[in-house]
């Protein structure tokens, strides 16, 4: 089977091809690994982050911990496409209702369209905020926040007052990024702060010294010490009633060089934010984010599918609102099944021998 595999170099962005043959697919399929089920995660930017919660809250048997960037609460555009520009993203239509989206949740849970809700408390959530965001207003993250906090979650808060709309990294970043006040592509802020070692940190404790050690290596030199994949995401575009228009035909996985050797790790599923796919802005979001070094410091995978744009939604965004039918938000939905089938697939490694 053709394996297009990158190695990371240790030149800041250099990617060495390191497989290439078959004529049997255009990419590989998805590594099965042996990952521990106790440590996966999901998280996610902007309609990234709203799509993770709602993988959360519907499975919380296979996340155990999420992470959550610029992003309202659950079921926020049920009423459709006006309600998520004026309800869930500004508060042109006032701020959501905590108290009615927690009904709307239990009551989602009691007709088996969310997960046991039991099972989310003591969970660690980590929720950030950027204060000058003119997307997602504070009001609509504050909502999300709120409801973790009445679910029993553990909630880890980070907030950065002059922050846009965006995925804050440290100021050694200086390729492929904007200033930390701006909402531009590519929607990586440089704002002296690493969002990705907060919330991995928070999700995952702090690694080891010598893990540390690597993880600042990493950071300094921007080398990671996994490999870089694309998988095929065609399986999942095709496999519910209708076509799923949101997925490319490729998305990527990180796979450090202990998981790839067979030790135990941990799994990340992360989903970028609009305008943020690798057929809008290349590979920035996977190597700039910072996720990559917090990931051999850990032992932990990453896996990162990806969007398309199309005419019904040009900027790529993952479905939040609804584009791909009813119950989008819950376990019947087609792009929610696609995407935590995708983590089964990861998680089911062979029997050892």
């Amino acid at each position: 089977m053709f394996k297009l595999c990158f190695r990371l170099s240790v030149l800041s962005t250099a990617l060495v091809l390191t497989a290439c043959v078959s004529e049997e697919a255009a990419f590989p399929e998805l590594p099965h690994l042996n990952i521990d089920p106790q440590a996966v995660t999901v998280a996610g930017l902007s309609s990234g982050g709203y799509v993770a919660h709602q993988l959360h809250l519907a499975w919380p048997e296979t996340f155990h911990g999420a992470a959550l960037m610029a992003s309202g609460p659950y079921g926020c555009a049920r009423s459709g496409l006006s309600a998520a520009l004026t309800h869930c993203t500004g508060t042109a239509a006032g701020a959501p209702s905590v108290d009615e989206t927690l009904t709307l949740v239990q009551n989602s849970a009691e007709a088996g369209e969310l997960g046991r809700l039991s099972l989310l408390q003591d969970d660690v959530v980590f929720l950030y905020h950027a204060g000058a965001d003119p997307v997602v207003a504070s009001g609509v993250t504050e909502a999300r926040d709120q409801l973790y906090q009445a679910l029993g979650a553990k909630t880890h808060i980070m907030t950065l007052a002059s922050a846009g709309h965006g995925w804050p990294v440290d100021l050694s970043v200086s390729e492929d990024v904007v200033a930390c006040d701006e909402t531009a592509s590519p929607f990586l802020n440089a704002c002296d702060a690493s969002v990705a070692a907060q919330e991995i940190t928070a999700l995952y404790g702090h690694s080891d010294a010598g893990a540390s050690e690597a993880a600042q290596t990493a950071d300094d030199h921007s080398q990671a010490q996994g490999y870089l994949t694309q998988f095929d995401q065609r399986p999942w575009k095709t496999a519910g009633k209708h076509s799923l228009k949101v997925l490319a035909d490729y998305g990527y996985v990180y796979v450090p060089q202990a998981c790839e050797n067979g030790e135990r790790c941990g799994l990340q599923l992360v989903l970028h934010g609009c305008e943020q796919s690798v057929e809008a802005i290349g590979t920035a979001f996977i190597e700039k984010s910072r996720l990559l070094a917090q990931a051999d410091a850990r032992q932990l995978v990453l896996l990162f599918p990806q969007t398309q744009d199309s005419l019904a939604n040009p900027k790529g965004c993952w479905d939040w609102w609804g584009l791909e039918g009813e119950g989008y938000d819950t376990r019947e939905g087609q792009q929610m099944k696609a995407l935590h089938h995708m983590v089964e697939t990861v998680m089911d490694a062979p029997a050892a021998e």
